[in-house]
């Protein structure tokens, strides 16, 4: 097979280039007439761009390697407060924020449990949750009406949740309360439930 000369691009998604194994100085070429020259080395038909992982909130078209990387400035004002968050996190200690997260993710799912019209999809084994719980309206599982209820708790009731796409059974909410969340905002939770499936047309409208 005729080797064919890459693009600039292309090469960033080879397979050689995520290796870092060849430059020229120490660099990739500067200008077209050097470019051309080194690329006519490499084979465009042996690309590698989809073995490269979709990176966070980029096109996931497999022949772009603008999907796979970040070309914005890093937050480095974030980067340099890292040993201030790991100094923070040993102050409290694992376990402490463990014993929090479980108390208060336990806060709202024993009365959403008993409410009719609602599904609470995790296991209260301790082996298997922590802080994390998902639930679903019964019938409500389209992503749209997900997104509504979402929505509403939001807009309606200050809490916010997350609409999670996967299930084979429909889509559902998570519920994710942090080291400062409170009582009280996980009782907002609670009694927004029990107003949403006290009201069953409320839920049919939502488009499920």
């Amino acid at each position: 097979m005729r080797k064919q000369p890459v693009t600039r691009r292309q090469f960033l998604g080879s397979g050689i280039a995520a290796a870092g194994a060849i430059s020229i100085g120490g660099a990739l070429p500067a200008n077209a007439r050097d470019w051309e020259k080194y690329s006519a080395r490499f084979d465009r038909s042996k690309d590698r761009i989809d073995a490269i992982d979709q990176y966070m909130a980029k096109p996931s078209d497999v022949s772009d390697i603008d999907g796979r990387i970040d070309t914005g400035t890093l937050n480095f004002a974030a980067h340099m407060t890292i040993p201030a968050a790991i100094a923070f996190h040993n102050k409290i200690g694992t376990a402490t924020k463990e014993a929090r997260l479980r108390y208060l993710r336990n806060l709202w799912v024993a009365p959403a449990r008993k409410m009719k019209g609602l599904t609470v999809l995790t296991s209260d084994d301790p082996k298997m949750v922590a802080a994390l719980t998902s639930f679903r309206l019964d019938g409500v599982t389209s992503t749209i009406a997900n997104e509504a209820v979402v929505t509403q708790l939001a807009e309606r009731f200050g809490v916010l949740t997350v609409r999670r796409t996967g299930p084979t059974a429909g889509v559902c909410i998570r519920v994710t309360p942090s080291v400062y969340t409170s009582a009280d905002d996980v009782m907002k939770l609670v009694n927004a439930l029990r107003s949403i499936t006290a009201s069953p047309k409320s839920i049919v409208n939502l488009g499920s």
